[in-house]
């Protein structure tokens, strides 16, 4: 039985090197894909178009106008001398959002008083105006803050009478853990080591059956003493090999350009990543049984693992939001699985123990999948 698995291992071995597409698919294709999607998604909203109505023109107002522009987030769109110039400059897509100071604003500040500013924000791009609208948000209220602890040191050193912003003399030192820069290439070269191995493994198998069937070497396979299970086995084994090698390519190149940190152990990540690439393979390999014609088998590969890898996998957009039946749909995803292991190692360190449950998902997807496969494989001439 070995003897037999290792020499279709070696028949597929030698037809991979012989295949430029299959080459392109290992070698290529995850290098593009991970620089072109770390650089291209980026959740980094940077130099935010700012608008700013000021009715107080004090120096209060002129400080907190500096405070957006300083924090690197923002930058001066213009200045506007009413709001009917900050409607304008909406409609142009001059602003994202406008900073509107009312007049006796600094005033307001040395009696004790309420005070209020305007925040306008274009809502056409919900994304961006939440963004953007959280930056100010916490721009305002670090700013209210360090001006509480002025004013409270002006009163003590009995050098002024001024209230502070709130009034209270508390100081926030937030801390963002495992990921304290908020860098959005952390979060997704990640979860595109799911996406990429998901993809290439189901496509390099999903030719490998009809590859037979077309170029007429199934009859020599259908009279060989080779059984089905062997000859999938034999199959699939050598594009595991190439994934796993992938994997660490695609993991080192992240690594490398990216700076995504590896907190983890890799013994316990490539574990789980063989598990994963198992369950990849045989989605191809199911397919590949069902048709007869390459193009079909690497579009049906391609529909059946980019768009669940990337919508349905909590990769961009969290599961829990959608309709029930795409949450349930989901289930069915191996990337659902795998995108937390990947996460959680690299960038929180966790062990083995916590992702149990995933790895056996993924450990009965790939066996059931195989079943399928080796029922479908007839060993006769359709």
């Amino acid at each position: 039985m070995i003897g037999r698995i290792a020499a279709v291992m070696a028949k597929e071995f030698r037809h991979i090197v012989r295949d430029s597409r299959s080459l392109m698919i290992i070698f290529l294709m995850p290098v593009v894909m991970t620089f072109l999607y770390g650089y291209a998604m980026n959740f980094d909203v940077r130099d935010i178009p700012l608008g700013v109505v000021d009715h107080d023109r004090t120096p209060v107002s002129r400080e907190l106008t500096s405070s957006f522009l300083a924090s690197g987030q923002f930058i001066l769109a213009g200045r506007y001398r009413d709001m009917a110039e900050a409607e304008a400059g909406f409609s142009l897509r001059e602003s994202v959002l406008t900073l509107v100071i009312p007049a006796g604003f600094s005033r307001s500040l040395e009696g004790g008083a309420e005070r209020q500013i305007g925040l306008l924000v274009d809502g056409s791009d919900p994304n961006t105006a939440s963004i953007a609208l959280g930056y100010a948000r916490g721009i305002i209220s670090r700013v209210a803050v360090e001006g509480s602890i002025k004013a409270l040191s002006a009163l003590r050193d009995g050098t002024g009478s001024m209230v502070g912003w709130e009034g209270l003399p508390i100081e926030l030192h937030p801390r963002f853990w495992y990921n304290p820069e908020q860098k959005s290439s952390h979060f997704i070269v990640p979860a595109l080591i799911a996406v990429i191995l998901m993809m290439a493994s189901a496509l390099l198998t999903s030719v490998t059956v009809v590859r037979e069937k077309e170029t007429g070497t199934l009859e020599q396979l259908l009279v060989s003493p080779v059984r089905p299970t062997e000859l999938i086995i034999g199959k699939v084994l050598p594009y595991g090999v190439l994934a796993l090698a992938d994997g660490a390519f695609i993991l080192f190149f992240g690594s490398m350009v990216f700076g995504v940190p590896i907190r983890g152990s890799l013994l316990v990540l490539f574990g789980y990543t063989g598990i994963y690439i198992m369950a990849a393979l045989t989605i191809g390999l199911v397919i590949s049984t069902f048709v007869n014609e390459q193009r079909v088998a690497m579009f049906g590969a391609m529909f059946a693992t980019v768009l669940p890898a990337f919508m349905l996998s909590n990769f961009i957009f969290p599961v829990k939001s959608m309709p029930l039946f795409l949450q349930w749909v989901s289930k069915a995803v191996p990337a659902t699985y795998y995108i937390p292991i990947v996460r959680g190692v690299l960038l929180k360190g966790v062990g083995a123990e916590v992702f149990l449950n995933n790895g056996l998902f993924l450990l009965a997807l790939a066996f059931g999948l195989t079943v399928i496969s080796i029922a479908r494989f007839r060993p006769r001439l359709d």
